[in-house]
């Protein structure tokens, strides 16, 4: 229910040897990541992977004149070290070790800003932030034989962030740790069982404070959080000749919470060698982090007003997807359909409608869906050029007082439209992608002065994007041009004129602002040695 993505990253053992990536836009910001993978040891047991990126700030942009920067002065370094020995296919030990880093700047706000002299104060409004994140992780497994496995893993995470928001002050220090053993036992014909223990500890501590309080907000404060959550686990796959059921269930016991079952199935069945059909249904659960979701909060005027104690987000998921295959001599493809229906039992939100100078956070456990349907038909044709053409429909509301309540910033239709033309000399390519976003609900500002009311809706818009890439054996270069019609919401800031009135908020953003952008960069690899 939080949209996670697991990253995965390149595997020292496949990955080239050197990776170059760099490239600069039309506003100045400056990209670089370099990856290194190389061979330890006298008997190369050990892999080694390197990856350092830097992006490096662009120059003031005010457009649309409103004396705010289009987009924010952003710094960043980040290094990761990875350390691959063994295999997990292999029987007998397998390791992984890793260390990330990460330090980030962004200065924001008004185009005068200056943060040597105007943070903290009533003289020109800024944001700033500062992120320190060092990770360090380790995975180990352990092969007795062909049938079973023990899986070993264990991060620590650091998250250290000083940041301002005009004259309010936010400080966080967040400490999270997590524990998994799991083992696995293959038995019959491909039947895996995966059954283990976890354990995660989070401890966050936040700060927020006000150098003028003329608005009389009520939320500085120090705001302590320690989540000790122990669970179990278990999964069984179930492979057969055209149908694989996955079920799986486990339990998390936070300190302050019961118990929390999260049951889980997932099913896939060939129908034939062309069409597949997938089904899932679970329960999942969260814990809400508000200030780091929503720091869109801090960032304007409105009071934040606590009604209750927040609870966990609690949800059921239940999906169906086909997907059908398709050759018919030049041309080949795919056509896949999802549809996914949620109902959360409950659900945080900030409520934005009820006072525009307040956000009231509450739990909310009566009914509230999300429903959602994504097609998308891709055809290849000649084994040159592809089309892609998908669509997203969102339906996510709330029943309050009877009423159907649409939440904000969803727009209800997207689009994309997508084309790849590449020769079969592979000497280059252009790509093109065609977004289109329908009209979304914005938070209610009829209590507001006359002069501060906006539309209850945004508008629909579309923003093309294109890109061509020159291919030599192991160095390319690239350019294209985002947003290529130059589509911008202007002036997304409400009351901008008055940074400090009680009025003035952030929270309208549902479209670019930052306009057209051009680049040009390279990349450059030296390629691995076959075996």
């Amino acid at each position: 229910i939080s949209g996670q993505i697991n990253v995965e990253l390149k595997d020292p053992q496949k990955t080239d040897p050197i990776q170059l990536n760099g490239y600069i836009n039309s506003f100045g910001e400056r990209h670089l990541n370099i990856i290194g993978a190389t061979s330890l040891g006298k008997r190369k047991a050990w892999s080694s992977l390197s990856a350092l990126h830097t992006v490096q700030p662009a120059g003031k942009f005010d457009r649309d004149g409103d004396d705010f920067l289009d987009l924010p002065q952003l710094r960043r370094y980040a290094f990761t070290q990875k350390f691959v020995r063994g295999n997990a296919a292999d029987q007998g030990w397998n390791m992984q070790l890793g260390l990330r880093y990460v330090y980030e700047t962004r200065i924001g706000g008004q185009r005068f800003f200056n943060k040597n002299t105007d943070q903290g104060t009533t003289r020109a409004y800024g944001q700033t932030l500062q992120i320190k994140q060092p990770e360090l992780y380790a995975k180990a497994g352990y092969r007795f034989n062909d049938k079973s496995r023990l899986a070993l893993s264990a991060m620590g995470y650091q998250h250290g962030q000083e940041s301002w928001f005009g004259i309010t002050e936010y400080r966080a220090e967040q400490l999270s740790m997590v524990f998994n053993a799991q083992y696995e036992y293959q038995w019959g014909r491909g039947h895996d069982l995966k059954a283990g223990i976890s354990y995660r500890h989070l401890q966050l501590d936040e700060t927020l404070r006000f150098t003028d309080n003329t608005l009389q907000r009520t939320f500085a404060g120090d705001y302590l959080r320690r989540d000790r959550i122990p669970g179990i686990f278990a999964e069984q796959i179930f492979s057969f000749e055209r149908i694989k059921l996955i079920t799986g269930l486990r339990a998390d016991k936070h300190q302050d919470f019961p118990l929390a079952w999260t049951p889980r199935t997932m099913l896939r069945y060939d129908i034939n060698d062309k069409t597949i059909l997938r089904a899932s249904l679970g329960r999942g659960w969260r814990m809400v982090n508000l200030f780091a979701e929503n720091i869109g909060l801090l960032a304007g005027s409105r009071d934040i007003l606590f009604a209750e104690a927040l609870q966990p987000e609690r949800a059921w998921n239940t999906g169906i997807n086909i997907t059908r295959n398709f050759n018919r001599g030049i041309l080949e493809g795919y056509f896949t359909a999802d549809a996914y229906h949620t109902r959360f039992q409950n659900q945080f939100f900030p409520d934005y409608d009820t006072d525009p100078t307040l956000a009231y956070i509450r739990n909310f456990e009566g009914t509230s869906i999300s429903n959602s349907l994504q097609a998308e038909l891709v055809s290849r044709w000649w084994q040159v050029f592809e089309l892609k053409l998908s669509y997203i429909f969102l339906d996510v509301y709330r029943m309050e007082a009877e009423k159907k309540v649409v939440l904000p910033f969803n727009p209800r239709h997207r689009l994309l439209l997508s084309s790849s033309l590449e020769p079969k000399s592979k000497a280059w390519h252009f790509d093109t992608n065609l977004h289109w976003y329908g009209a979304q609900r914005l938070p209610f500002t009829g209590n507001n002065p006359q002069a501060l009311r906006l539309p209850d809706t945004s508008p629909t818009f579309s923003v093309l994007n294109v890109q061509f890439t020159k291919v030599w054996k192991t160095f390319e270069v690239y350019a294209g041009l985002e947003n290529l019609f130059d589509f911008r919401q202007l002036r997304p800031l409400l009351n901008w004129q008055q940074p400090f009135d009680r009025y003035f908020d952030t929270a309208f953003v549902w479209g670019p602002v930052r306009g057209r952008e051009a680049y040009l960069g390279f990349r450059y690899r030296i390629p691995k040695k076959s075996a």
